[in-house]
């Protein structure tokens, strides 16, 4: 299970840390803000620096390697070229991000004029779920 500090988008999920030692008027020294049941990041409209995060990485995206056959090999088969190789995508990230991806989208709705913007979900971690690696096995043949 996942846990958050945003209780007001995912009820009952609250990290242990957030909800014990959040600010309250007997807890002063702490760096996590208030929490509220309703409302957005901060209810009160106060600034906080907590939700701020470090967002650098580094991400192999895409990576191909092959092997072209020689030709004196497969000339004999009446092929004029065989290419073998394994593709994959999303292979790694390496980050100290703690969200769940760093490579934050604007996710806008067509509904609402401000959000097609685009600007107001800038930088905003709308929880996107992580790229999945992928891989592929391939063959290029040429007669």
């Amino acid at each position: 299970m996942y846990y958050t500090d945003f209780p007001d988008f995912f009820k009952g999920g609250i990290r242990r840390d957030a909800a014990v030692n959040s600010w309250t008027p007997e807890n002063t020294n702490t760096s996590i803000p208030a929490l509220y049941n309703t409302g957005s990041f901060s209810s009160d409209q106060s600034t906080s620096s907590y939700f701020i995060s470090k967002g650098s990485y580094l991400r192999c995206k895409q990576m191909q390697i092959g092997y072209n056959l020689p030709s004196n090999l497969i000339s004999r088969f009446g092929i004029e070229h065989l290419r073998i190789y394994v593709q994959s995508a999303n292979m790694f990230t390496i980050t100290k991000y703690n969200g769940l991806d760093p490579e934050l989208q604007s996710i806008t709705n067509p509904n609402d004029p401000a959000s097609s913007v685009g600007a107001f979900n800038l930088g905003i971690d709308q929880g996107n779920y992580p790229h999945t690696p992928s891989y592929l096995v391939g063959i290029n043949l040429n007669f």
